[in-house]
């Protein structure tokens, strides 16, 4: 079995779990699955941080540039963090 399987095994006795109504006991012992084992997959499957499941750009608005044209660099701030980008001469 791959590691992808059995994460999606996994996955399932959790959704299956869930939709069950049943407490941790009681669903482990009617579907013979380690309680130790399935208590640390509902522990991972709860805590997986949002951005693994989706990752997308978004666009964003920007307020006017000034470019300083003696340095011919783009300085772009966000927050305490700070982006230069030289620019290529202009003719």
């Amino acid at each position: 079995m791959t590691k992808i399987e059995y994460r999606n095994e996994w996955k399932a006795r959790v959704d299956s779990f869930k939709s069950s109504g049943m407490g941790v006991t009681a669903w482990c012992k009617a579907n013979d699955v380690n309680k130790e084992r399935f208590k640390y997959w509902l522990y991972k499957r709860n805590t997986e941080p949002v951005a693994k499941k989706s990752k997308q750009w978004i666009a964003i608005e920007t307020a006017p540039v000034e470019l300083n044209k003696q340095d011919n660099m783009l300085i772009v701030n966000v927050g305490r963090a700070s982006i230069q980008i030289k620019l290529p001469p202009t003719s």
